[in-house]
């Protein structure tokens, strides 16, 4: 016989505990004791006058509680707050997204570009005169193939005009055979124009 549970004793005490268990309650002495020992207790309780709390003690609870809040100190012993999971996880999440991405994204280079043929004639031809050309001439190579030829209104309005006195500072760093191939190709340029 199953007794009727502690929520079911105030149901029945308040008159809305479900008509299956009302039936129970009927035939069980043990759950009608308890019942009208819990009714009498209950009575008893609202028997006693209770006066209501001064106007200010709301107020004045709420003002201690507020401080005992305030007071209280931080725990210092653990990890520091920003080497707690909260913050160290969505860390993590955007560390392992990027090696993913790092990862997953093919490098393009002059060998692909060859392969796959896309690179014209003139782009070959650059990479085909010098094969031991470095890493950043195949870049500047595949570069130019990806994006076309540049002037100086597209590279001024992508913002990638150096700080004044760049150019001067590169023909500066440049070494000797460099400056010479430099004289030689504007001599060349200009007496083309």
């Amino acid at each position: 016989m199953n007794h009727l549970r502690p929520d079911e004793l105030v149901d029945a005490v308040e008159d809305a505990l479900a008509p299956d268990r009302r039936t129970h309650l009927a035939v069980c002495e043990i759950c009608r004791a308890e019942v009208s020992q819990l009714a009498a207790i209950l009575g008893d309780t609202r028997a006693v006058g209770m006066p209501e709390p001064s106007p200010l003690f709301w107020d004045r609870l709420s003002h201690r509680v507020r401080a005992a809040i305030a007071e209280e100190r931080p725990a210092t012993h653990g990890f520091p707050q920003w080497l707690q999971w909260p913050v160290l996880v969505p860390f993590a999440g955007l560390a392992l997204l990027l090696m993913m991405l790092a990862w997953a994204i093919p490098v393009p280079t002059v060998e692909t570009a060859i392969a796959d043929d896309q690179l014209t004639p003139g782009a070959m031809a650059a990479v085909s005169e010098d094969p031991s050309a470095d890493a950043a001439e195949d870049t500047w190579v595949a570069v130019t193939h990806l994006i076309g030829p540049l002037d100086i209104q597209t590279v001024e309005a992508a913002g990638l005009i150096g700080a004044p006195g760049a150019a001067e500072q590169a023909v500066l760093d440049m070494t000797s055979d460099e400056q010479e191939e430099l004289i030689r190709l504007l001599k060349q340029e200009l007496a083309g124009s």
